[in-house]
């Protein structure tokens, strides 16, 4: 398959998702128009589903108000428009558990946790927290995405590829016609997401990128590399595909340890946020 033939198949199924998800399609609709969080919260509460999940991220402890957000439109300013327009892009792509479709092992939790990377090197970067939380939430869609149109092939990859990413990228163009990253990008761009999420999720396996925003994602997942590897407690150098963009947000050596620590905390207090979207 060719890469435009994939993308041109990409586009197609994309445009047929919102036509089955109408308030999700509308939500976002809204936000892309700069409506008032009222507008989004009326809209959002029309959907018992998708209003259950913003009440019930809104609550967790990652936003220091757990228990206290009862209401729609005070969920939509708490979380908000960044993050709300994530979630509906998710139920446009059918990323909730009570779809139909199968989603890849721990979408959900690598997704919270480069979220939460994500917004923790914002500043350095100089990103707002909550563009950089959203494109952390989205940066692996294109990845959901191959995985539905064809779940054996993606395992396949993932056996073969064994967590290096740019032989994963390279075996998915070669499978599909496209890569994760990109095919992230159509759908965003198709929904009319701002150019700077398009481009951030586009280039996300992009050490060279030079938007801030991308910086920003590409930092905040090699974070939670180092999170997940245990390579910040120094017993062994990191490799440069870590070292350079966690340089690129100004995190070095002496600095690391105490982020990671930051960003152990920041996921255990998205518990209730990962709960609301698996």
């Amino acid at each position: 398959m060719t890469a435009s033939t994939a993308t041109d198949s990409l586009t197609e199924e994309l445009r047929l998702l919102p036509m089955r998800e109408a308030v999700a399609s509308h939500l976002l609709s809204l936000i892309n128009d700069e409506a008032s969080a009222e507008a989004v919260g009326r809209a959002a509460a029309t959907d018992p589903s998708l209003s259950a999940r913003l009440l019930r991220m809104a609550n967790s402890a990652y936003f220091g108000l757990p228990g206290r957000v009862s209401s729609i439109h005070r969920a939509v300013v708490v979380l908000g428009m960044s993050v709300v327009r994530s979630i509906a892009v998710s139920a446009l792509a059918g990323l909730f558990a009570d779809r139909t479709r199968s989603m890849p092992p721990d979408f959900w939790s690598h997704s919270i946790a480069t979220a939460a990377g994500s917004e923790l090197v914002a500043g350095s970067a100089r990103v707002p927290p909550g563009d950089a939380f959203s494109a952390g939430l989205l940066h692996d869609l294109g990845w959901a995405l191959l995985w539905r149109r064809d779940p054996e092939t993606c395992k396949a990859i993932v056996g073969a590829t064994r967590g290096d990413s740019a032989a994963s990228v390279a075996a998915e163009r070669e499978a599909f016609g496209i890569a994760h990253p990109e095919a992230g990008a159509i759908a965003l761009e198709l929904w009319g997401l701002p150019p700077e999420l398009v481009q951030a999720i586009r280039n996300h396996h992009d050490e060279e990128g030079t938007l801030p925003l991308a910086r920003c994602l590409v930092g905040g997942e090699a974070l939670v590399r180092v999170l997940d590897t245990r390579a910040h407690l120094g017993t062994r150098p990191l490799e440069p595909e870590l070292r350079r963009p966690l340089q690129a947000v100004g995190l070095g050596p002496l600095t690391l340890p105490a982020t990671v620590t930051r960003l152990r905390n920041k996921i255990d207090g998205l518990s209730s946020f990962l709960a609301a979207l698996g």
